[in-house]
């Protein structure tokens, strides 16, 4: 995907009974500027550090406790950004 702004346009076309439960999965360094903090936490995205196992773990644990409450998750399968809209490797 392009941007977090693949997720923002997600989440804004959801309707508004659905964006409560429909989570995004994102990587933490992404999220680490003031905005895409707020932004984050308002649109349900679970960070994650891979680099880290204790906070993966966490991550993964959120994930699970998620899901098995019926709620959505989502997920960019190539697991990064891509320049100019290329398909990246899955």
């Amino acid at each position: 995907h392009l941007s977090m702004l693949d997720w923002y346009a997600i989440w804004n076309a959801l309707p508004h009974d659905e964006k409560a439960k429909t989570f995004c999965l994102a990587k933490d360094k992404l999220l680490k500027s003031k905005i895409a903090s707020y932004l984050s936490h308002k649109m349900n995205v679970i960070k994650f550090n891979i680099e880290v196992e204790k906070e993966m773990k966490e991550s993964l644990q959120k994930l699970s406790k998620i899901l098995k409450e019926g709620k959505n998750v989502t997920i960019f399968p190539e697991g990064t950004r891509t320049a100019a809209g290329e398909r990246g490797t899955y």
